[in-house]
């Protein structure tokens, strides 16, 4: 299976969704054959790429999308329903996200960071976590990783003038 101009990808059971850079594609594949089957693609923005995907269940994908040459920090966080085909559910603005065992971690200009549960048709704000160490200085898209029932890290770049 080639993805021309594939940026980042997932995979749920037989289910398996890429996105590209500029112009953002998001193209879901069956993969239940030898032989896979190309599914639904989504054209999103044309000056934006596809920087993130994550396939949560059969009917639930979210994907990040950033400006192409970073002319605007952070990324737009698109829930889609991928039950039939690629529908846009749901869209935030957001520094960062990740998944979480029940949803996703996202993170503000400000360096909170707010935990989602996520369905195919929907999201709730489960709670805001108060702002850590990233502090006000934080300037740049901001990077979580999480191991779930355990740790969260995030890291954000600093602005120029701070040490």
């Amino acid at each position: 299976l080639k993805v021309r101009d594939a940026s980042c990808f997932d995979l749920f059971e037989e289910k398996l969704v890429a996105g590209t850079f500029a112009p953002a594609r998001l193209a879901s594949y069956d993969l239940s054959s030898a032989v896979p089957k190309p599914g639904r693609v989504l054209k999103l923005d044309e000056d934006r790429s596809v920087v993130s995907v994550f396939v949560k269940d059969a009917e639930t994908c979210m994907c990040g999308l950033a400006q192409e040459g970073g002319r605007a920090p952070g990324l737009e966080v698109l829930l889609l329903d991928c039950s039939d085909g690629l529908v846009i559910v749901e869209r935030f603005s957001s520094m960062g996200f990740a998944p979480w065992r029940g949803g996703c971690m996202s993170s503000n200009a400000d360096g909170v960071l707010s935990l989602w549960s996520i369905n195919s048709h929907s999201m709730g704000l489960v709670a805001d976590l108060p702002r850590g160490p990233l502090g006000a200085e934080a300037s740049g898209p901001v990077m979580l990783a999480i191991a779930p029932g355990r740790f969260v890290a995030a890291c954000a770049s600093r602005h120029p003038k701070s040490p």
